[in-house]
Parts: C-alpha cells; sequence; structure tokens
C-alpha cells in the first residue's frame, strides 16, 4: 500500500457542515499523523469551479443518482441544483425517500 501521508483524500460533499466535521479532532489519525479527509469541496463550490473553468454544470453528462450516492433500497433523486444543494437537504431527500417506498407521497 501507499503510506497514509501520501494520499490526499477529497470528499464531494452536500453541504458546508461537512467541512466543520472533517475537521474535528475525531477525525484525526494520531498513528499516521492524517485526517481521514483532507478536503471537503460542498457541491455548491464544485458547480462554482466549473463556472469559472467556463463548463456549465449543465454541459455535463447526466449520470443516474444510484450510481453516485445510493441509497437504502434504491438511490436518491435529488440532485446539485435541488434539496440536496441546500444546508439540511440531504436530511429531507433521505426522509422524502423512504416516505415514498411507504407509498407516502411528499410535495
Amino acid at each position: 500500500g501507499v503510506e497514509p501521508s501520501r494520499v490526499y483524500h477529497v470528499t464531494l460533499m452536500p453541504c458546508f457542515d461537512k467541512k466543520l466535521e472533517a475537521s474535528r479532532d475525531d477525525f484525526f489519525d494520531q498513528v499516521n499523523s492524517t485526517r481521514d479527509v483532507d478536503l471537503v469541496l460542498t457541491s455548491a463550490e464544485f458547480v462554482d469551479i466549473l463556472e469559472k473553468r467556463g463548463t456549465p454544470f449543465e454541459s455535463i453528462p447526466a449520470a443516474p443518482v444510484d450510481a453516485l450516492a445510493p441509497g437504502p433500497g434504491g438511490g436518491l433523486q435529488g440532485g446539485l441544483h435541488g434539496p440536496l444543494g441546500f444546508s439540511g437537504g440531504f436530511a429531507e431527500e433521505v426522509a422524502r425517500h423512504v416516505m415514498g417506498q411507504r407509498g407516502v407521497r411528499c410535495e
């Protein structure tokens, strides 16, 4: 394997709270003196980077959400410009997904 100190782990997360979570001491490996995650990039920041490079988000080919973020019993239906783009949106999307599986319609 590769030494943990030679790996730079970047994650793409739905909200800014994940940045705070990743910086917590519980996510620091004392043995290797490394963080579990080195950089948290939010979906909004990712879209920003694309736009600054002249690549509109809409120009990226669609991929099934199941392949990107599988959920219990199937995938989530949100996206970067829907509920998942806002703080708390991921929890809302999970709740909507579970309710939908139980036949409860959510507006």
